[in-house]
């Protein structure tokens, strides 16, 4: 009995480590990202699949009393099933682990330029994705995943951010959160004629 009450002790915590994973990872990676639309699949099925089960056992058990009352006693009877109790925190385990993988995955980096510039992201074989707007000599940063990337950076009229053909391509060695990396310097870029 003291190990199932450790078993389901474990499991409300869990509940609650990848709720704030998942929180946190949402804040974090860019919204076009592939891992997120994972995440928020594999989020999706769980609550499903979970929910599915306590219907299921709401529909078995004690059809008397307010509903909310039968939904917690169903839960309760579910998290009383070892098996259900193991397989439901070894999967919350495995989805704790993976969204604290991909929180280290990620970092903030800073910039900095001398002129206003449009700042791209054009890794070798994906499509090249608009990060953001660098201000002339103001700092600014962005998330972006570990590793080599390919940025590329774009002159642009301050008033109307109109690209032109002014760019810096240059490739950026974004280090684990936990190591240093210095700010990345832009070199002013000259205004050519306006892309139509």
């Amino acid at each position: 009995m003291q190990v199932m009450r450790i078993g389901q002790f474990i499991h409300l915590t869990l509940i609650l480590a990848v709720a704030s994973t998942y929180a946190i990872l949402k804040s974090v990676l860019p919204p076009d990202d592939s891992d997120r639309t994972r995440i928020d699949a594999a989020i999706s099925v769980l609550i499903a699949v979970w929910g599915a089960l306590v219907f299921i056992e709401l529909l078995r058990g004690d059809t008397h009393g307010k509903l909310r009352e039968r939904v917690w006693s169903a839960y309760r009877r579910l998290l009383s099933r070892p098996s259900t109790l193991l397989a439901s925190n070894c999967l919350l385990a495995a989805l704790c682990g993976a969204g604290i993988c991909l929180l280290v995955l990620y970092r903030s980096v800073d910039f900095y330029s001398i002129s206003d510039v449009d700042v791209f992201q054009s890794d070798p074989g994906t499509l090249s994705r608009r990060i953001g707007v660098l201000k002339a000599r103001t700092p600014g940063s962005f998330k972006l995943r570990v590793g080599d990337r390919w940025l590329v950076f774009y002159a642009t009229f301050s008033v109307d951010q109109t690209v032109t053909h002014g760019s810096y391509p240059r490739l950026v060695k974004v280090t684990p959160p936990w190591s240093e990396m210095k700010r990345v310097e832009i070199p002013e870029l000259v205004h050519y004629d306006t892309v139509k």
